[in-house]
């Protein structure tokens, strides 16, 4: 049997984004803080099983980013270097920093780049 694994999906960014690590304080309570539900971003039944199947199993092409529209993406330099190979990583960055047009906000970018 295969693991599913789950995905999040952001209200205003879709795919377009990540979660890249979690701090856990083990004696650290806050027990006022009001847990909040995230909003349902993907509400249709066949969509969540499409997202699924897309994360998990098609993962490498990104289509699962798309499942909802998007406000912004990440633009194709950061695209080409996060697909690249980790050989290759340094001369796509070095590349980037070479293009003086580009700024933070470019690297976080939008579809219409």
């Amino acid at each position: 049997m295969q693991k599913i694994c789950g995905v999040s999906i952001h209200p205003r960014y879709a795919g377009w984004f990540a979660l890249r690590g979690v701090i856990l304080f083990r004696d650290v309570l806050v027990p006022e803080l009001e847990q909040k539900s995230p909003p349902d971003v993907v509400s249709d039944d066949r969509l969540r099983v499409e997202l699924l199947e897309l994360f998990n199993f098609h993962w490498k092409n990104w289509s699962f980013r798309d499942i909802v529209p998007a406000e912004a993406k990440y633009c194709q330099e950061l695209q080409d270097y996060l697909t690249a190979p980790a050989a290759e990583r340094p001369k796509i960055a070095a590349k980037i920093r070479e293009n003086a047009k580009l700024t933070a906000a470019d690297l976080i970018g939008s579809e219409h780049h």
